[in-house]
């Protein structure tokens, strides 16, 4: 199944892609299908995102064969819980972990003990076991559960910091977290600003500071599915390897560094970071569209840098042009820079002049007909990425064509592409259609959820397209 930006689509378009598609294939079978979508309040959107989302659960549940069942987790937020609340139950089944605490806060002491009894072996260390439990008392097992709560991610997230590879001392640890002030209501906040204080305590420098900011921001705005290896952020934020691993050493209770992969434990930590109502320590705050701004002309300046000096407008005239270099000896700096600059670019606001003006030129160069050529030897849809530059600003429409029609084998390659329709004048949208994608996407809407109606639309107009309907002019 070919769902390639499906991850960009709206709540609707998604749920069609992976749910009713695979459905329609597979109804017929007499055996149990279960769906599980796990987590759905981490989905990055906002309330009235959740809220269609949950209602595509609910509106289809209905209409489901017999052996198909949905099975959703997510933490009691209201917006959430109230839909599930007002659903005739006939359809839907609400299990409420709150009514059993009492299980739900055994099985994470349960967790605690097996987990910190193997530390000091993880760890290659030797402890006495001066209590009955081992290393630990019984008092201090009990004392770090009552602050999990009924939170496994704090749980994972204070054996980890206890077992710190770089601390190397789970007692010394152990009392350092449960000697922390303690907020019933924000248990996992207190961890997380335990964590950062204790790794960049009052007086660190303004550069370090800085460097964990850029550093965290990368790790957190991926919008390409995969992780990344630490030289990969370490070019977007324009520093050495090592500096990258000094600032991120002592985070690795909240950042994993395995196999020289940076990726969150868990997302909240990022989601805290970047929240501006007062969770996070000022030091540690992510003005999160700086970087999306920051990281859209680091990935452009990238590419530029990569592929000005060994192409000249001679080379790039030639009909063989694609035969004269390897286009797969770019590193993985430069490979990151290919699939994130145009989403990076997609969640600033158009309107950022500077940011425009850095696209202009960037099409404008031979570096852009390297990047393109680069992307198609990648198997990539050029053209529906150079769609979602259009939709971000429609004035860089003409700049585009402009740019590719500057040689001739870069204009035919482009017209093979099944995304060219987009700029084909004489095709596009029906105009219900139309109207209602302006209405979704006008200036109040998120970038962030622009992205994804955008990338919907263009789906949809693409399976319109497919199936040889009348398109009026878009």
């Amino acid at each position: 199944m070919d769902n390639d930006g499906v991850a960009l689509m709206q709540p609707r378009f998604q749920f069609n892609a992976l749910i009713a598609r695979t459905i329609q294939t597979i109804q017929h079978s007499s055996s149990p299908i279960l769906f599980i979508f796990d987590g759905l309040d981490e989905f990055e959107s906002t309330i009235a995102s959740y809220q269609s989302i949950m209602r595509l659960f609910i509106h289809n549940l209905a209409s489901l064969s017999p052996n198909v069942r949905v099975f959703v987790t997510s933490r009691p937020e209201p917006y959430i819980g109230g839909l599930l609340m007002a659903t005739p139950a006939t359809n839907l089944k609400v299990y409420n972990l709150d009514d059993h605490k009492e299980d739900q806060q055994a099985d994470i002491a349960t967790y605690l003990l097996q987990r910190l009894t193997v530390i000091p072996e993880e760890l290659g260390i030797c402890l006495e076991c001066d209590h009955g439990t081992g290393w630990f008392s019984k008092d201090e097992l009990g004392r770090l559960a009552f602050r999990a709560g009924q939170s496994f991610v704090y749980a994972s997230t204070a054996i980890r910091l206890i077992a710190d590879p770089v601390a190397r001392d789970p007692r010394a640890q152990l009392s350092m977290l449960l000697d922390a002030p303690s907020h019933p209501s924000s248990e996992l906040d207190q961890l997380y600003l335990l964590v950062l204080e204790r790794a960049f305590p009052q007086g660190t420098d303004d550069t370090t500071l800085a460097r964990l900011r850029s550093i965290s921001a990368s790790i957190g705005l991926s919008y390409i599915p995969g992780d990344k290896s630490l030289e990969v952020h370490a070019g977007i934020v324009g520093l050495s390897l090592i500096d990258v691993q000094k600032c991120l050493v002592h985070l690795q209770s909240v950042i994993s560094l395995r196999l020289g992969i940076a990726t969150y434990h868990h997302r909240s930590f990022f989601n805290f970071l970047i929240d501006p109502t007062g969770r996070v320590d000022p030091r540690f705050l992510i003005d999160k569209e700086h970087y999306e701004v920051t990281f859209a002309r680091r990935c452009v300046e990238i590419l530029e840098t990569f592929w000005s000096p060994v192409l000249d407008e001679a080379s790039v005239s030639r009909p063989d042009f694609e035969s004269l270099y390897d286009w797969e000896s770019g590193d993985e700096v430069t490979s990151h820079a290919c699939e994130n600059w145009i989403l990076f670019i997609f969640q600033v606001n158009p309107g950022n002049e500077s940011l425009l003006a850095l696209v202009m030129a960037f099409l404008g160069s031979n570096a852009f007909v390297g990047w393109l050529f680069t992307s198609w030897n990648s198997g990539v849809s050029v053209m529906k990425d150079l769609v979602l530059v259009c939709l971000w600003n429609c004035s860089l429409k003409g700049p585009i064509l402009a740019a590719i029609r500057r040689y001739p084998h870069v204009w035919e390659a482009c017209q093979r592409d099944t995304w060219f329709f987009y700029f084909d004048s004489d095709v596009g949208m029906d105009g219900d259609m139309s109207e209602s994608f302006i209405q979704d996407v006008n200036d109040s809407t998120p970038w962030a959820k622009k992205c994804r109606l955008a990338k919907g639309a263009c789906e949809l107009c693409h399976e319109l397209r497919e199936n040889q309907l009348s398109l009026a002019r878009w």
